[in-house]
């Protein structure tokens, strides 16, 4: 069976969009925690995710 995940936030989103899609990958992750190869999907997106919010809330010149 095929697992599609879209993101709809990026580098660029406010940290509030960010926020929410780390919180739907987390709801994600549960539900589908059966299923290892989804769970490590899964946990690459989020933490891209959280790798954004992190450069997000950097102090300006110390983000990459």
């Amino acid at each position: 069976m095929a697992f599609l995940l879209c993101s709809y936030a990026s580098e660029r989103s406010r940290p509030e969009k960010i926020e929410a899609w780390i919180s739907e990958l987390v709801g994600l992750r549960e539900v589908h925690r059966n299923y290892p190869d989804r769970v490590e999907t899964i946990d690459l997106f989020l933490e891209r995710a959280r790798g954004w919010l992190e450069g997000a809330k950097a102090p300006a010149g110390e983000a990459s």
